[in-house]
């Protein structure tokens, strides 16, 4: 085996490895936004179930958090998909776009 095939042989075990590694990554979030979904979707049900008059506030409150909550989430979301996709390489019509540009 040549020095070129052995290095080859080690970045296609490398990227394998960062490749589980972000499948891992990816599961672990999708599991904690689900389970801040169920958490936020539970919370507020239980205020929109029993609002009183004195709870107007805590129902609008309830509502903002959970808004900036889901924001939150999008965002992070966004991020993890951005990180595969840059992780997976340029698209074909990325790559043809920046030669068109060239």
């Amino acid at each position: 085996m040549t020095g070129n095939e052995e290095r080859i042989r080690s970045l296609e075990r490398q990227l394998a490895e960062a490749q589980a590694t972000l499948k891992q990554i990816g599961k672990a979030l999708l599991n904690f936004e689900a389970r801040e979904c169920l958490y936020l979707s539970c919370e507020m049900e239980v205020l929109m179930e029993h609002p009183t008059i004195d709870d107007t506030g805590a129902v609008y409150r309830g509502i903002s958090a959970a808004m900036g909550r889901l924001g939150g989430m999008a965002e992070r979301i966004t991020e993890m998909a951005m990180l595969a996709h840059n992780a997976a390489g340029p698209d074909v019509e990325e790559t043809q776009s920046v030669k068109l540009m060239n």
